[in-house]
């Protein structure tokens, strides 16, 4: 499961890191109506796809979900309207600042995920209710957006 967990996180890492820099830098541009759009689908299918796994070899699924997601982080990142003498620093800078925080969310949670896969209630229960939880969130995010 480690080692599963640092390919999926080191592919939606990568992608995002793409994905950011290039819109943050003006080489890329999508509607952020679509961005928001097709991230609130991949939010949904992930969570889906942890009740009803269907995909089970999620690598590119995730590089892709990365792709899209780096897109919202660099709308994050205008939204702070970041002007500065080198607009090249302050995204490597934003760039580092989230992928440390996602590193630090995976170093706290992964091993209480992988204590907790091997209890009953928390792998016929607590994570499909969970799960449920997020995708109706996302659905609703979805059907905003749409």
């Amino acid at each position: 499961m480690f080692k599963n967990t640092v390919i999926l996180v080191s592919a939606f890492t990568l992608a995002h890191s793409i994905t950011l820099t290039a819109t943050a830098l003006d080489i890329i541009t999508l509607d952020s109506r679509w961005v928001e759009l097709g991230i609130a689908i991949s939010v949904m299918l992930t969570a889906l796809n942890n009740i009803f796994p269907l995909v089970f070899r999620l690598g590119f699924l995730t590089f892709g979900f990365g792709l899209l997601h780096g897109m919202g982080f660099a709308s994050v990142f205008a939204e702070l309207n970041a002007q500065s003498n080198s607009l090249v620093m302050s995204v490597a800078a934003f760039n580092i600042g989230v992928e440390i925080g996602q590193l630090v969310i995976v170093a706290v949670l992964l091993p209480l995920l992988m204590l907790a896969r091997n209890w009953h209630v928390y792998a016929k229960t607590i994570m499909p209710f969970a799960s449920s939880v997020i995708a109706i969130i996302a659905l609703n995010w979805t059907l905003q957006r749409w």
